[in-house]
């Protein structure tokens, strides 16, 4: 694929209209990466993801989760703290999340065609309204 008539594109973007990297990339709807690449820049390579602290205790959680499936993040930061944990509370919630069951729909949702179904809102009158 021949990418020369959109680097000179780029090219004139940067330096005639003086549009910054971010605006070339909104206005031409590429992504940040391929604008260095085109312009012969060194494309950083996506760094790994450092494990997180709490794989150490992925047996306890596990262990948990299966006798209470229940247990809510706040729950099991707390149990983890006497385990010596020293984390935060939001890295436990999005560690947990796929163990953690989700509430129950508690209530149905009513559709109607317009006209099939009517609702009042009764209002206690006060006797002076008589």
């Amino acid at each position: 694929m021949d990418d020369t008539p959109l680097k000179e594109k780029i090219l004139y973007l940067i330096q005639v209209e003086k549009l910054s990297r971010r605006q070339v990339t909104g206005h031409l709807h590429i992504g940040h990466r391929r604008l260095k690449r085109l312009l012969g820049e060194q494309v950083s390579p996506v760094q790994p993801k450092k494990p997180s602290a709490l794989q150490a205790y992925r047996h306890l959680l596990e262990e948990w989760y299966r006798l209470y499936p229940r247990l809510k993040a706040l729950q099991i930061y707390k149990r983890l703290r006497s385990y010596g944990y020293t984390g935060s509370v939001s890295s436990v919630e999005r560690f947990t999340r796929p163990w953690r069951v989700k509430k129950p729909v508690v209530y149905h949702a009513l559709d109607f065609i317009a006209g099939e179904e009517a609702q009042i809102d009764w209002k206690v009158l006060s006797p002076d309204f008589f």
